[in-house]
C-alpha cells in the first residue's frame, strides 16, 4: 500500500513537471532531519497540498517542509504541516 502511495506520487510529480516545478516538498522527522531523500516530490503550487498528502501517508508522524526549488528557502505561501496532528504549525 505503502509503495501504491509513492508510484501515484511518482506519476503526479511527473505530471508536474509538464509544468514549471516551483516547490520541493519533503517529510522531516520531529528533530528537523530530511527522512528520506528518495521521497521528495517536486510540484507547482497547486500541486502541493496533494504531494503533503502522500507524504503523511508514507511517514504518518513527519513534518512536511515546502521549499521554493531555485534557491531553497522555506517557501512563504505553505506553513510547515504537522502529519500526526493534521494541521499547519
Amino acid at each position: 500500500m505503502k509503495y501504491l502511495f509513492l508510484l501515484s506520487a511518482l506519476a503526479l510529480s511527473a505530471c508536474a513537471a509538464i509544468h514549471q516545478e516551483e516547490y520541493l516538498v519533503s517529510a522531516y522527522d520531529s528533530k528537523g532531519r530530511l527522512l528520506s531523500k528518495r521521497v521528495q516530490l517536486g510540484s507547482n503550487k497547486a500541486g502541493v497540498p496533494l504531494a503533503r498528502d502522500t507524504l503523511c501517508k508514507i511517514h504518518p508522524r513527519a513534518v512536511i517542509r515546502v521549499h521554493t526549488r531555485w534557491n531553497k528557502q522555506l517557501a512563504k505561501d505553505f506553513k510547515p504541516y504537522s502529519c500526526s496532528l493534521k494541521k499547519e504549525i
